[in-house]
């Protein structure tokens, strides 16, 4: 495989909304922080990603409790 010296078109866009993501979150946070405790957004953050991680795994027929 031969180095590249740049980043194709994908990649610099997924990059891009990658970081675009991240600092909207940093955003919301900061923002939720005056109604919701951080411990509790916390919590719904790790919830919300298993709910997504169930879902990705049923779609996929990955058995997590076999």
């Amino acid at each position: 495989m031969s180095p590249k010296d740049r980043l194709d078109p994908l990649a610099t866009a997924a990059t891009s909304l990658l970081c675009a993501l991240w600092g909207f979150q940093q955003v919301t946070i900061k923002i939720a922080n005056s109604a919701i405790s951080p411990a509790f957004q916390s919590g719904l953050r790790s919830l919300g990603a298993l709910l997504l991680l169930l879902l990705w795994c049923a779609a996929r027929g990955i058995p997590l409790f076999a």
